[in-house]
């Protein structure tokens, strides 16, 4: 696979982002803990975990730093405040020589700091999707950022990167979605989730 190619410097957008998780985190109730989310393999309690530690990987990785990150369990107002400590992360480390920089990520693809960016604001507002449609709080999603992550991400989610999780893919096959539907469906059923 080719290298992508991405200009548009996406920084702010990442940072709005990480602004929106922290909200919807913020809004979960501890009796909407365990509903199920439409990451199969997390109910909300485990999505607010993963979605801390892709806030802080996102930080990590403007410096090479991804591997350091690992995963825990936090209650809800702790992971609100560590996705506004990744989000000052970011916002210091993520500078003009870092976006310009490549890294060479796990699976053996290199990547600009720009596409690692896009790679992020994607992952963190689908993320952020998953959690408000498991709770309810669509109102709470800036279509703006939706958009944004849509453009950022087509270009990151090939075809030889989907297919079944169970199997190590990074996406599922994308889901036919209605053109009348909104930015967030649309970035969802691209991801290879349900909007409905």
């Amino acid at each position: 696979m080719s290298t992508p190619t991405l200009t548009d410097d996406r920084r702010p957008q990442l940072q709005a982002a990480y602004s929106q998780l922290a909200r919807v985190i913020h809004s979960v109730s501890p009796d909407e803990l365990r509903l199920p989310t439409p990451c199969t393999e997390w109910d909300v309690a485990g999505l607010v975990d993963h979605a801390v530690f892709a806030s802080r990987r996102a930080a990590a990785l403007a410096d090479g730093r991804a591997d350091t990150v690992e995963s825990e369990h936090l209650d809800r107002d702790a992971a609100v405040l560590a996705v506004r400590a990744a989000a000052a992360d970011a916002a210091a480390r993520w500078t003009d020589a870092n976006v310009a920089r490549v890294t060479t990520m796990p699976w053996g693809v290199d990547y600009r700091g720009s596409q690692l960016v896009d790679m992020y604001l994607m992952e963190l507002v689908t993320h952020t999707w998953d959690l408000a449609h498991a709770v309810g709080r669509g109102a709470m999603l800036d279509d703006e950022l939706a958009e944004a992550a849509f453009v950022a991400g087509r270009p990151l989610a090939p075809p030889e990167y989907r297919g079944d999780p169970a199997d190590g893919m990074p996406f599922a096959p994308e889901v036919d979605a209605d053109d009348g539907r909104g930015a967030y469906d649309r970035l969802a059923a691209f991801l290879g989730r349900n909007p409905a």
